[in-house]
């Protein structure tokens, strides 16, 4: 499936278009509330954020240290954290064939963001890329704080603030997987993101279990 396949307006139908700027308005007005993806993203922060306190109380070595660490980790996270999250998304793309791979970020919005330009990808693919970095970098984390415990505080203080990196991710999949079958891709160029339907479906979201007509749009 290309870019030329999706526009091909017998085929296939935009259901949502909008501007890199626009995005962060895009996942609040349209991810489901109550998807299981949502649900285990907001019980695994709440779980991560009840340890690493559980342990800064219960388990440091004394509050100078763990606000040593804590600044530590919190360092890293908007630094290397950033970087190897960005990269991994980046890397995610190869696998499936995509190229034509870019970096950015958007002061305004703190939203960084890894593209493949015009670079088609299923509800699955963009799954797959988008969870790949949470999955990596989390389960990193919890390795660590187990071998280098007496850096545990670091390491938790990463495993919290980069799961809370990861809430567009988790909004974008589940928006995604509640359409079933969409497809997506970027234009540097232009700065925006298209997603499609087939043009015979008509989209049915698991939060609020209403149709909802596509657009008859063009790009």
């Amino acid at each position: 499936m290309t870019a030329t396949d999706l526009n091909d307006k017998t085929k296939f139908r935009i259901l949502h278009e909008f501007s890199f700027d626009e995005t962060k308005e895009f996942l609040l007005n349209n991810a489901p509330r109550r998807s299981r993806w949502m649900i285990f993203f907001q019980i695994w922060t709440i779980t991560t954020l009840a340890v690493s306190v559980f342990f800064i109380i219960f388990k440091s070595e004394g509050i100078i240290d763990s606000l040593q660490q804590i600044l530590i980790g919190l360092v890293l996270c908007f630094s290397l954290v950033i970087i190897l999250h960005e990269g991994l998304h980046g890397l995610a793309f190869l696998p499936l064939g995509k190229r034509n791979i870019s970096f950015g970020w958007i002061p305004k919005k703190f939203m960084f963001y890894a593209m493949a330009h015009r670079e088609s990808l299923s509800t699955r693919q963009y799954a797959y890329i988008a969870m790949l970095p949470f999955a990596v970098i989390n389960s990193a984390m919890i390795i660590c704080a187990f071998f280098f415990p007496e850096f545990v505080t670091v390491f938790l203080t990463i495993l919290t603030v980069h799961s809370l990196f990861c809430s567009g991710d988790f909004m974008f999949t589940s928006i995604f997987m509640s359409m079933g079958e969409v497809y997506t891709y970027d234009d540097k160029k232009l700065r925006r993101t298209y997603i499609f339907v087939p043009a015979k479906d008509e989209i049915t979201t698991s939060d609020d279990n209403e149709q909802t007509e596509i657009q008859d749009d063009s790009i």
